[in-house]
């Protein structure tokens, strides 16, 4: 199950990065156009990111927290497993407050006038 988790981290880190990239190109592109609602949509696409891998993040981390309180002493990899997920966990909260921000607050950065 270990290689599982890895090709599921790899997928994750590829959604992740996705999810930052939508809104700087929307916002690159909404400073062409002067159009700051798309920038500011591109804030939803980075919610529902973040969401779903926050999601799929849960799930995999009570998946580890089960397998390392299977036995009286935890499999160290494991625990390492866990641990290296923490900075993930960290930078999906982190997509989900700044896509809301931008959601919200995105289209006022550009001048609509």
């Amino acid at each position: 199950m270990s290689n599982e988790i890895r090709i599921a981290s790899w997928w994750e880190m590829t959604l992740l990065v996705v999810a930052y990239a939508i809104p700087l190109f929307f916002y690159y592109y909404s400073y062409l156009t002067g159009e700051g609602h798309w920038f500011s949509r591109s804030g939803s696409l980075m919610v529902i990111l973040g969401a779903f891998l926050e999601y799929r993040n849960f799930g995999i981390q009570q998946y580890l927290r089960e397998k390392r309180d299977e036995t009286w002493k935890p499999d160290p990899i494991i625990v390492n497993q866990l641990r290296s997920r923490k900075p993930f966990d960290i930078l999906l909260l982190t997509s989900l407050v700044l896509g809301t921000a931008i959601w919200g607050y995105g289209d006022l950065l550009f001048n609509n006038t």
